[in-house]
């Protein structure tokens, strides 16, 4: 299983539209609009990353970069 399977961003706005912003994505929890990245493993190719709320600390999705 890969680690963005069901989780990555298009899945994290399919879930939840109305967390679209001009600015890019709010959270779907409290409505903040802060989000950081967490780096959550990395391997040989790529890094794996999490999106967390700065407000309310809950993971919205993950990213491979």
């Amino acid at each position: 299983m890969r680690f963005t399977q069901g989780k990555a961003l298009t899945d994290y706005l399919a879930a939840h539209p109305e967390c679209r912003t001009s600015l890019g994505v709010k959270c779907c929890h409290c409505g903040s609009a802060s989000i950081f990245i967490r780096k959550a493993g990395q391997l040989p190719t790529k890094v794996l990353n999490s999106h967390i709320c700065r407000v309310c600390g809950q993971e919205l999705y993950r990213s491979e970069t």
